[in-house]
């Protein structure tokens, strides 16, 4: 379960887009914060409006772990590389590991577009 968990974050993370007011760089730091600690409620606000279903889907699935398995997601940091922004859309580009093994980095992308003049992530599910 644990690995499945895991799997979906990351599958989540590499086809999010992402857009709120801010910049796109700001906006996923807040996004992937949120997602880090189950905060799914600030997670939706950073969202655009087609990647709902896919919260909701992250939250039942966070919602069916244990205790522990909360525990060992909420253990995960990242540090964002780099931004290249094209028109309406941004690439964020970030560092992710587990507290426990900073030695096992992997490098994810994040990618974010404009919704209603505000940049917002925008999750599928694949």
């Amino acid at each position: 379960m644990k690995k499945i968990i895991f799997a979906a974050l990351i599958l989540i993370a590499l086809f999010a887009l992402c857009g709120c007011g801010n910049k796109p760089a700001k906006v996923a730091q807040q996004f992937l914060n949120s997602v880090e600690k189950n905060d799914f409620e600030e997670a939706r606000k950073l969202a655009t409006q087609d990647s709902q279903d896919v919260l909701i889907y992250l939250q039942n699935l966070l919602a069916n772990m244990t205790e522990e398995q909360r525990m060992e997601q909420e253990k995960k940091q990242h540090k964002i590389l780099s931004t290249q922004i094209t028109d309406e859309t941004a690439t964020v580009s970030y560092e992710e590991w587990i507290v426990t093994d900073p030695g096992n980095k992997t490098t994810q992308n994040l990618t974010l577009v404009k919704e209603d003049k505000e940049w917002k992530v925008k999750l599928s599910r694949k």
